[in-house]
């Protein structure tokens, strides 16, 4: 378990979260056009990634502003799910935030276990898009 400290770091978390989010419209990954190595530099911004015998597994992202960190992008990649790797990362980006109170949105997948963690839900969403159905996902 780790924080992301420089641009090899920081490209690992990407691959992983592409990966394991999924975002196939990402695929193949090239480094640094989600995260760009200059978000290191940015206050408050800070990337996780989570280890299984050396193999980065799963990795979120947070940004703290003022009193309040925000919680994004937590992925475990496939064949490493429900072994505890979620909640490292996120458990990892609250530990480092003690005095903030954090946010994130949840799929229904990851729901269980913010709750677990103490998460409260304070509303739900509805995310749209246009166009329905983007021409690089028609068959």
């Amino acid at each position: 378990m780790g924080e992301a400290l420089d641009a090899d770091g920081l490209a690992e978390v990407e691959e992983t979260l592409i990966e394991g989010f999924p975002m196939p419209a990402r695929w193949p990954v090239a480094r640094g056009t989600m995260l760009p190595p200059g978000l290191l530099a940015v206050p408050g911004y800070r990337a996780w990634s989570a280890r299984i015998d050396g193999k980065a597994v799963g990795a979120c992202v947070s940004y703290e502003h003022g009193t309040t960190v925000g919680i994004y992008t937590v992925a475990t990649l496939p064949a490493f799910r429900s072994r505890g790797v979620g909640r490292a990362v996120v458990t990892a980006a609250l530990e480092a935030h003690p005095a903030s109170v954090a946010t994130l949105v949840a799929t229904l997948l990851g729901e269980p276990l913010y709750r677990r963690l103490g998460f409260v839900e304070q509303g739900v969403s509805r995310w749209w898009r246009y166009p329905a159905t983007p021409a690089a996902l028609t068959v």
